[in-house]
């Protein structure tokens, strides 16, 4: 999520190179690709999730990456402030205590898509919308691969970025860009791009649908050109206008 007084950090992301410590919370199946592949590539790394199951445990362990606790008392400064950039899992919703305190203590927060930007220049396309994204997106790719293109389809699929990158035979990637990823992500980076529609949804998950309509708008920040960007909802058309 981008707060105000974050922006400028996020904005720094895009000529920072990441130094330091990195804590990756939430350990779901982008959380747990974003913390092996931030490993593999030889990075401090310490990991956190609010509902601690016990193989998150014995995984943390067998990865050799400290596993903290959630702070108690609402403490989370305390512990941001050792770390120089925060992967937050697209599961963790707009009103979880870890985006106030990153931005308190002046810690970016990445989504995993960012690391894979950082590692990985290959081309990549984006789609994004309430409904039919993965519709699309699995259409988009097979129609590649028809071509002759090794297509790759990523993001919030069962194949987060990180992951998608290390298939060295991939020619492109085809990314699924829910708003939870796009509303974390500090540099979002796919051309071309599509929005296919947009309808009140996710409000358990962002502060309100101003916020919803803030995260999928940020699908246009990776464009090279204005040419790259494609709205297929007139609704649509007319809220963005």
């Amino acid at each position: 999520m981008v707060t105000p007084s974050g922006q400028a950090l996020l904005d720094d992301w895009r000529v920072l190179s990441m130094t330091g410590a990195t804590l990756v919370v939430g350990l779901g199946v982008s959380g747990t690709a974003a913390a092996e592949a931030l490993v593999a590539r030889g990075y401090e790394t310490s990991v956190m999730d609010d509902s601690t199951k016990n193989w998150m445990y014995e995984w943390a362990e067998k990865l050799s990456v400290d596993f903290l606790e959630v702070p108690q008392g609402g403490d989370w400064e305390s512990i941001l402030q050792a770390f120089s950039q925060i992967v937050v899992s697209p599961g963790i919703p707009d009103r979880h205590p870890v985006f106030k305190a990153a931005s308190r203590v002046g810690t970016p927060i990445l989504d995993e898509g960012d690391l894979a930007s950082k590692w990985d220049t290959r081309p990549r396309c984006a789609v994004t919308g309430t409904n039919g994204k993965t519709t699309v997106v699995t259409l988009v790719t097979e129609m590649l691969r028809e071509s002759g293109v090794n297509a790759i389809a990523a993001g919030n699929t069962e194949t987060p970025m990180v992951t998608a990158i290390d298939n060295s035979a991939a020619d492109c990637f085809v990314i699924e860009a829910s708003s939870f990823r796009l509303a974390n992500s500090a540099n979002f980076s796919a051309t071309p791009a599509v929005w296919l529609n947009f309808a009140p949804d996710h409000l358990d998950h962002h502060y309100d649908l101003s916020s919803y309509l803030a995260a999928k708008k940020r699908i246009w920040d990776g464009i090279e050109r204005e040419s790259d960007g494609r709205v297929k909802s007139f609704y649509l058309m007319v809220i963005l206008l």
